[in-house]
């Protein structure tokens, strides 16, 4: 009977370490491909993070003329906020953003002023992510209004 419990507990010792070296070993493998995963992944969250400044700067772009004036244009330093947006990266995840934009002046002269605006990208999951931001440099033209073709006059032949 002692005997069959010596060969039990040299089995138990042997399993225990054939578990350890397992585990050892496993660690390492699966560690490795996880690691090349999370930065596959933040890859892909960044360049559809570029993808998604492009389509806001170019929106701002557009509505330039209606969210600022020549005369507001001069103030240090304006915060607009956008929407919420959402990258969505199918079986990955999505990832929610929340975008604001400052524009600041660079130079400025009576005809045209460069603008500096920022497109920064602020994480509503999680806290761990740093908020990102681009910039863009855009020159601006203080063009006058067209005139109205009612008010010239065509020269007369006689």
């Amino acid at each position: 009977m002692k005997l069959h419990k010596r060969k039990l507990g040299f089995i138990l010792l042997e399993v225990f370490i054939a578990l350890t070296l397992l585990s050892i070993s496993i660690i390492p493998i699966t560690s490795y491909p996880y690691k090349v995963f999370t930065k596959e992944k933040s890859k892909l969250q960044e360049i559809e993070l570029k993808r998604l400044d492009s389509l806001i700067f170019a929106t701002f772009i557009q509505k330039l003329p209606e969210l600022l004036t020549w005369d507001a244009l001069t103030k240090e330093e304006i915060h607009l906020d956008f929407d919420i947006y959402e990258i969505d990266l199918k079986e990955l995840g999505s990832f929610p953003y929340r975008v604001e934009l400052a524009i600041s002046t660079q130079k400025q002269k009576p005809s045209h002023k460069l603008l500096e605006c920022r497109i920064s990208f602020f994480p509503l999951i999680k806290k761990s992510y740093k908020p990102k931001s681009i910039a863009h440099l855009l020159l601006v033209n203080n063009l006058p209004p067209p005139k109205s073709l009612k008010n010239t006059k065509s020269p007369q032949k006689s």
